[in-house]
């Protein structure tokens, strides 16, 4: 376990940790993985505030020294899609599934790990990639985007390529308070964990 998880009070079987909203109305928390326990010990929730509905899940477990992404999952209700396109235009153009990632790159760093792993499509749990016809993640896609290599798991970096000088002058704004977005949410988190160190 990560040391830091490990002294959480209260712990994570008994209450979630809520790093607090990333935009208005939809929060993160870190949990146990009820979900699909087999596939990650610990989960990242994205959730609708008003309504604490789970819209977004990541999953992730340890793996020596690395963490290893397992599972993301969206939405499967009705109106799910013109939900993924309002979350989108509200993190700035970032898509939920990759917005998750990118959390997920954030709280490794926090908890002391150099390394971070997705698992390629291919090893999916394909019972769950069968009942999930509303929506199906490419893993691939996701991983590759966000500038992960693929060997045997896809190697994903912690700290993302920000050239504003690579991006079309027309985008540049957004992306400037899409990364300003990530910035202060990571900010939040490393300071939620260290409190809980204390």
């Amino acid at each position: 376990m990560p040391q830091k998880l490990a002294h959480l009070n209260p712990p994570l079987w008994q209450q979630p940790l809520n790093f607090g909203e990333i935009i208005e109305d939809f929060e993160i928390l870190l949990n146990i993985n009820e979900y699909q326990p087999m596939e990650g010990y610990w989960a990242l929730e994205l959730r609708y505030k008003p309504d604490n509905q789970l819209i977004y899940l990541l999953t992730f477990g340890k793996l020596a020294d690395a963490l290893l992404i397992a599972v993301v999952q969206g939405p499967n209700f009705d109106g799910s899609k013109e939900l993924v396109k309002q979350l989108t235009k509200s993190c700035h153009g970032l898509r939920p599934a990759y917005l998750m990632v990118e959390v997920m790159k954030m709280l490794t760093g926090i908890l002391g790990y150099q390394r971070l792993f997705g698992i390629p499509q291919k090893y999916q749990n394909k019972s769950r990639l069968v009942q999930s016809k509303r929506y199906v993640v490419d893993y691939d896609a996701i991983f590759a985007e966000s500038g992960g290599q693929l060997a045997d798991y896809w190697q994903l970096p912690l700290q993302s390529s920000r050239n504003l000088d690579d991006i079309p002058s027309k985008k540049r704004s957004m992306y400037r308070k899409r990364y300003a977005m990530l910035d202060e949410f990571a900010e939040r988190m490393a300071q939620i964990l260290a409190q809980q160190d204390t």
